[in-house]
């Protein structure tokens, strides 16, 4: 019988490990996709189905391999939780930046509405963008997707389903300390799909959070 997971604390970039649970579930997530080429091998064994009935089987695999990397993704947030407390209990970096660290943890585990499935929004996670000037009192902006993803939204070309978030970055306003680095501002990297299937979506920071907020950090 396998062990229950238990949490314990190692050095290096992954804070937080888990060991020996969800680690596992990437790969069976994998093997199960797999099965999506299995079916579709055309083998003597299969032909009992009909060619329908092995499409479908294959998406379903396809399906069952997006759920399991749904769950992975859940604890590529929960890490950002125990290191929020650190930053808070640190003597050197300001305790507001253990909040927001916490605070991203916990949008990357929920990432929907409960009634984002009833509106339309397609499966996964996507953007909600917040004024955070004060962080005790969040002013809601607008959601942010993939094109697709949105109620009405049409599967993009080459995909059986719209690529969920999996992470933003922002290289802050104009005129600000990322100028110096050489790199561009004003921009927000936006990349969509785990595993595979990914896209890389580049947008304006200043249309994306409207004139009122462009020159905010």
């Amino acid at each position: 019988m396998r062990s229950r997971p238990t949490l314990s604390w190692a050095p290096g970039p992954e804070v937080l490990q888990l060991a020996p649970g969800t680690a596992d579930v990437a790969p069976v997530a994998d093997v199960v996709a797999a099965g999506g080429v299995v079916v579709l091998s055309g083998a003597d064994y299969l032909s009992v189905f009909s060619k329908p009935q092995l499409d479908a089987l294959a998406f379903t695999f396809l399906k069952l391999r997006h759920s399991g990397l749904d769950v992975v993704g859940l604890f590529w947030g929960l890490w950002l939780v125990p290191l929020g407390v650190l930053v808070m209990k640190s003597r050197f970096i300001p305790r507001l930046l253990g909040v927001l660290v916490i605070a991203a943890g916990v949008a990357y585990i929920v990432g929907r509405r409960g009634n984002d499935t009833t509106d339309g929004w397609k499966t996964g996670n996507h953007i909600f963008i917040f004024d955070l000037g004060n962080p005790a009192s969040p002013v809601y902006l607008r959601d942010w997707a993939l094109d697709g993803q949105q109620p009405g939204g049409v599967t993009p070309p080459n995909f059986t389903a719209v690529p969920s978030i999996h992470g933003p970055i922002s290289t802050g306003p104009a005129g600000g300390a990322i100028g110096l680095t050489g790199a561009t501002a004003d921009r927000v990297y936006f990349a969509y799909g785990t595993g595979s299937n990914g896209v890389m979506q580049v947008s304006d920071r200043s249309k994306l959070l409207g004139n009122s907020y462009s020159s905010g950090a």
